[in-house]
């Protein structure tokens, strides 16, 4: 297998993070990685920028949720044989170095990881840190959240120095071993934008007994824009309806492990 890491960005409109993006430009032109953008908005500056690289580019007739962009790269990887060892889902402003990706395999490899994160950075000096590992969350978190902008399922990054396992952390970077993604059946595609980040982390500890771990050392910066925060926007109501989704799921799983614990 030529490539050991396959990247799936998917673009919203980001074609200028992308195109103008110096790390992926480093990454795209070393034989240990295989990128593919997914195309949400059908951006020509994108296609020719795809076609000059001989990245892999799809373009979407319609607009399509996270879930089932990320699944759309996947499953190209394996459609053309490039599916590498890894599969990395990768927000497009996030600015990651190729060294720190292939420190990040190597970590991997030694702790026979199936999924991780690393550290991201809110800003380029990396003095602020994204909010991008937690425990999974309860309704009072989500009210809280919505409510007071508190949120006491954030992990504080400050005091962490060596690996651990957390229970989820944010889709802007997730990666897999390509069987466990496959394993997982990918991302649900039910949910639209939000939470399927969550879900698939869920799933992975409570159905295949493998948690995220998540590597301090390894940083990248994500400049992140929080739509959903905008009261009454279309982000807004894609968060509250992936959060209604998904407590709805967790009070059945619950649900049902007590019926085969007081049953069965």
């Amino acid at each position: 297998m030529n490539n050991v890491l396959s990247i799936a960005i998917v673009s919203h409109g980001h074609s200028q993070l992308i195109v103008n993006n110096s790390s992926l430009n480093n990454i795209i032109n070393d034989s240990f990685f295989s990128v593919c953008v997914i195309d949400n908005f059908g951006e020509n500056q994108l296609s020719q920028w795809a076609r000059e690289n001989k990245v892999g580019y799809v373009r979407n007739l319609r607009m399509c949720g996270f879930g089932h962009n990320n699944n759309q790269a996947f499953s190209w990887f394996e459609s053309i044989g490039k599916l590498g060892d890894f599969f990395l889902v990768l927000n497009p402003d996030v600015v990651v170095d190729s060294s720190s990706l292939k420190k990040l395999i190597n970590e991997m490899l030694a702790a026979d990881d199936y999924l991780a994160t690393i550290n991201l950075y809110r800003d380029k000096n990396k003095n602020i840190y994204d909010n991008s590992i937690r425990r999974f969350p309860t309704f009072s978190d989500f009210f809280m959240s919505f409510t007071i902008s508190k949120n006491n399922s954030v992990i504080n990054k400050s005091f962490i120095e060596d690996p651990i396992f957390v229970d989820w952390a944010a889709g802007s970077f997730l990666i897999f071993r390509s069987e466990h993604f496959f394993n997982l059946k990918g991302f649900d595609e039910r949910y639209f934008m939000y939470c399927e980040d969550i879900d698939i982390c869920k799933r992975s500890f409570e159905k295949h007994n493998v948690r995220v771990r998540y590597y301090p050392s390894i940083s990248a910066v994500h400049f992140a824009a929080h739509g959903n925060r905008k009261l009454f926007s279309k982000h807004f109501f894609w968060h509250v309806k992936s959060v209604f989704m998904y407590l709805l799921g967790s009070y059945q799983y619950f649900f049902q492990r007590f019926i085969q614990k007081r049953f069965f």
